[in-house]
């Protein structure tokens, strides 16, 4: 199996996180590090794993940010691979994760990836709490917490639920749903997660396998790039347009998730968001009918 490691100006973490590899249960892995034009130590650091260990390779190619860099790495993985794991360089894997991951989807025929739990740290790697995830399925028309291992139903990566790097691939189905998507500079992966889901199965494991930091130059902090990246997202999808009547069923329901109870949530968390924040009746108001309209909406017909 290979793990597939995009490095941008990652040499505070990146030892770290190759040490988390190198001790892993399941020893039959490679480690594929692509350093996307960092100006740091970043190559140097992965350089000198590499020449340690013959199981770790690194490529450097010139910036083009994360979609390109995901794309680098899937150009250099091992072609008798049959898995493969997204891991981004300042983050840990626990020393069980690819067992776990592997035993799950050899037991699991149908499902193309799965995705573990995850917990937080903060930038010096102390665990700062568990990494909330946001998957849903529908019971008499309603969202209801999906929390055992299974099947993940489409619309939550329509919708853009839980999604990050911590999901074990099937190689040869993430080659079929590739390429990364160079217009996305954030939710690339939800993307790709939109295609998988669409042409088989994505399940959860909840265990949490996968350390995801968070610090002061996370990549997935919000800023005005990625805001405009998931504009970008919801875009192409609101357009998407299926391919076959299986297809237009899920997007079917996913569209009219995404106008109710996905609208719904969102604006709810932010009318707490506001609360917590003190920007004041008006904007917490505001959510609240929007949230309202987005329950006592209507699915067309």
């Amino acid at each position: 199996m290979a793990v597939l490691t995009p490095a941008f100006n990652a040499a505070r973490y990146l030892a770290e996180a190759i040490r988390s590899v190198e001790t892993q249960t399941h020893l039959h892995w490679r480690l594929v590090v692509i350093d996307d034009g960092s100006t740091d130590d970043t190559a140097a650091i992965a350089a000198r794993h590499a020449a340690a260990d013959s199981r770790i390779r690194l490529f450097r190619q010139p910036n083009g940010g994360i979609s390109a860099a995901r794309n680098a790495c899937l150009a250099h993985l091992p072609a008798d691979a049959a898995y493969a794991i997204n891991f981004d360089a300042d983050d840990r894997l626990a020393p069980e994760a690819l067992a776990r991951l592997v035993a799950y989807l050899e037991a699991h025929p149908s499902a193309a990836a799965v995705l573990c739990g995850a917990r937080t740290m903060d930038g010096s790697g102390r665990i700062t709490g568990v990494r909330r995830t946001l998957r849903f399925r529908r019971r008499a028309g309603l969202p209801w917490p999906l929390r055992d291992s299974g099947p993940i139903p489409f619309f939550n990566f329509y919708c853009g639920y839980g999604v990050g790097p911590f999901a074990l691939f099937r190689a040869a189905a993430l080659r079929a749903a590739g390429p990364y998507d160079p217009a996305l500079t954030a939710c690339e992966d939800a993307d790709v997660f939109c295609r998988l889901a669409l042409a088989g199965e994505v399940h959860q494991l909840p265990d949490r396998l996968y350390d995801y930091r968070w610090h002061a130059t996370n990549s997935s902090q919000y800023d005005a790039r990625n805001r405009h990246a998931l504009e970008t997202f919801r875009a192409k999808w609101r357009g998407y347009q299926p391919r076959t009547p299986a297809e237009a069923h899920q997007l079917a329901q996913a569209r009219a998730f995404f106008a109710g109870p996905h609208l719904a949530i969102l604006n709810t968390k932010l009318a707490i968001a506001a609360v917590r924040e003190r920007r004041g009746w008006a904007a917490t108001a505001s959510h609240l009918r929007l949230a309202a309209a987005a329950l006592l909406r209507r699915p067309s017909r």
